[in-house]
């Protein structure tokens, strides 16, 4: 790295770092109003508060990020615009690309470690802040939380279905559990039991009754047993929280940003190869999401960089004014794009990633021609 890259690295961190620390401060001033009644009602302490916005940090990062860094790079350009420094930068024989290396670099590593964060150090964060504030109520009220009534689950893969009178979310266990499957087109086998339970990473059934049903007879051989595990059963209680997670948002809530990491994306599909077209959209949509959005804070530095970096004192303010239209439009887009891909109106490939593309390259074509 040389010494150019260095000092246009150290101009653009200092104002990155205090955007940044700035809108978290704004965030959590403005949350704590919000929710502080929230918070007595859970009977949050101070530790307990300041874990909840350290699980929350991870859920707004990737959308805090953007921003700060759109606004650290337009200080940082404009500054240097000022003082004439770009000018003496060209002059010297440094062309706009070259100069420009580094703020790509921040960008590309900006979005490979927000993934990274939010995809595979932390996925379950939501779950976690659940956690948190669910930590001091009453053990009945707890238990009442933890408990989905009436839980099914269809794995379309194996053509197993789940039915239970409940499931604990948090003791994995399942109350008056049914399952039905075909072991083969004649034959098909349905198990009834008081409960049910993971352990040692299998499915334990108590008071079993099973029946085996196959063709050209009617009446299904009974079988009855105090426990049975079930070893080739693939499923894991996570694919039912993942399951449970998904039932859970409306199109309305879907909209608005990737609601769910990739690993829980692709846990989901492995089970449900048989959507229909509108549940296809909906879960294709958040896997496009996923994979565009950390894509976020480089095509903030393509489109930053062009409008900063024009030279003389008016063409700076309006190339600034410029570059904060075309990443509100831009950001604006990419919820219209989640919008179209989960209602079915777009492939949900384009809705994910037009945004990304064409943002990306106007910002590349006004590169080359300021450069």
């Amino acid at each position: 790295m040389s010494r150019l890259d260095r000092y246009l690295l150290r101009e653009l961190l200092i104002p990155l770092a205090l955007c940044l620390c700035g809108f978290l401060v704004i965030w959590i001033a403005q949350d704590l109003i919000n929710e502080m009644d929230r918070f007595r009602a859970a009977k949050l302490n101070g530790a307990d508060i300041i874990e909840n916005y350290l699980y929350r940090l991870l859920d707004e990062l990737p959308r805090l990020t953007p921003v700060a860094l759109l606004l650290a790079m337009l200080y940082s350009l404009t500054t240097h615009a000022r003082h004439n420094e770009l000018i003496a930068i060209r002059c010297a024989g440094v062309s706009l690309w070259r100069m420009s290396l580094p703020f790509y670099g921040l960008g590309i590593l900006l979005s490979g470690g927000l993934f990274l964060l939010t995809d595979f150090a932390f996925p379950n964060s939501q779950e976690a802040v659940q956690a948190v504030l669910n930590r001091h109520l009453e053990k009945e009220k707890q238990a009442n939380k933890d408990l989905v009534n009436k839980f099914n689950f269809r794995n379309g893969a194996d053509g197993r279905i789940w039915e239970a009178a409940t499931f604990d979310k948090r003791r994995w266990t399942l109350a008056q559990p049914i399952v039905k499957w075909a072991l083969s087109p004649s034959e098909s086998r349905t198990i009834a039991a008081r409960s049910a339970y993971w352990t040692n990473g299998v499915w334990r059934f108590e008071q079993v009754t099973q029946w085996k049903r196959t063709a050209g007879n009617e009446t299904p051989a009974e079988e009855r047993a105090a426990s049975l595990d079930f070893p080739a059963f693939s499923e894991r209680p996570q694919d039912f929280l993942n399951d449970i997670k998904f039932r859970s948002f409306s199109d309305s809530k879907l909209i608005k940003k990737s609601r769910f990491s990739l690993m829980e994306i692709l846990q989901y599909l492995e089970y449900k190869p048989d959507l229909d077209e509108a549940e296809h959209d909906r879960i294709h949509t958040q896997l496009h999401a996923r994979l565009a959005a950390p894509w976020t804070c480089f095509v903030v530095v393509l489109i930053a960089i062009p409008f900063a970096s024009l030279s003389g004192k008016r063409n700076v303010f309006v190339g600034v004014a410029s570059s904060i239209a075309f990443c509100f439009t831009y950001f604006v887009m990419q919820r219209f794009g989640l919008a179209l891909g989960t209602s079915g109106a777009a492939p949900p490939w384009a809705g994910a990633w037009t945004p990304n593309i064409l943002f990306a390259a106007i910002g590349l074509f006004l590169t080359r021609k300021a450069s």
